[in-house]
């Protein structure tokens, strides 16, 4: 690996490492955990992170085994470090699977190998049944929003699991039209390549407009994350993919956080 992509590799540290996503996914368990049942379990979040951090690492590795030269720099530093990453997987899979099993009630424990058959489903789909045109945000926006929810001991209304999944889709929507060019060369047409920039842009605004109408509430956490995504997406199209995909994912990190502090 050469000094400068080492150091392009540093400035990206959270989105090579698939920590960026496991972030996201702790912050919004946080949320809903606060708003629901007024505590947060640091197990529960120790799982969920392990298993978030498995899920994306996991998809990466399996994108640089076609052996195409993918220019994004998580792709690049997935294929630079292939081996140990894999050997670093299969430890914190280890863990995580002796720590769910000593912390985790029967139910929660069905429902985690739930979400496993829908991962290794989709795994199955998007890398070899449909690999050449799959709705992978579709899959991805509605597995994360299962994973992110299920360990939470409170009933999930179905508002709140189809809101938190609408925003999640977008987020994943407009980073795949973004990173198009990279789909293409691994020989994937994803929904976002497919749509192209004006029909996500437009089915962003409906997005907005539907939860403004829906809660009749501006201030609402949907209403304000999809209403963001629309602005950024909209008035950052000159940014470098790397540029644009951090200052989504920092949002959809951020906006949580602040939720709670409200």
């Amino acid at each position: 690996m050469t000094q400068t992509s080492l150091k392009s590799s540093l400035k990206h540290l959270l989105s090579v490492s698939a920590l960026d996503a496991t972030l996201i996914g702790l912050a919004w368990h946080a949320y809903f955990s606060r708003v629901l049942t007024g505590s947060i379990d640091p197990i529960k979040m120790t799982v969920l992170g392990l298993s978030i951090w498995l899920v994306y690492m996991s998809d990466r590795l399996f994108d640089v085994r076609h052996g195409l030269e993918i220019e994004s720099q998580r792709h690049q530093f997935a294929k630079n470090y292939e081996k140990p990453l894999w050997l670093l997987w299969l430890i914190v899979l280890i863990f995580d699977i002796i720590l769910s099993l000593n912390s985790l009630n029967s139910d929660k424990i069905f429902q985690g190998i739930l979400l496993l058959g829908f991962l290794l489903a989709y795994t199955l789909l998007n890398q070899l049944i449909f690999k050449k045109a799959f709705p992978k945000e579709l899959f991805v926006a509605g597995i994360f929003s299962y994973g992110v929810l299920f360990l939470i001991d409170a009933v999930i209304d179905h508002y709140t699991f189809i809101s938190y999944g609408i925003i999640c889709f977008l987020n994943c929507l407009i980073l795949s039209e973004k990173e198009s060019a990279i789909d293409h060369k691994i020989g994937i047409k994803s929904l976002g390549s497919i749509l192209g920039r004006k029909k996500v842009l437009i089915l962003s605004l409906i997005a907005s407009l539907g939860f403004l109408i829906a809660s009749l509430d501006p201030g609402s956490p949907y209403s304000i994350v999809s209403l963001s995504l629309l602005l950024t997406y909209s008035f950052s199209k000159n940014l470098n993919n790397e540029t644009f995909r951090a200052l989504i994912e920092a949002q959809f990190f951020i906006y949580p956080l602040a939720f709670i502090l409200l």
